[in-house]
């Protein structure tokens, strides 16, 4: 149970971080343009 919570606050982490970055790349697209 623990394990599996830990593992979805992983993936959670991960994709919360993965749309960080998106965001930054579309902001510095429309920085640069």
């Amino acid at each position: 149970m623990e394990k599996r919570f830990r593992d979805g606050l992983e993936t959670v982490s991960y994709f919360s971080l993965l749309a960080l970055l998106c965001g930054v790349v579309a902001v510095g697209a429309v920085l640069i343009l």
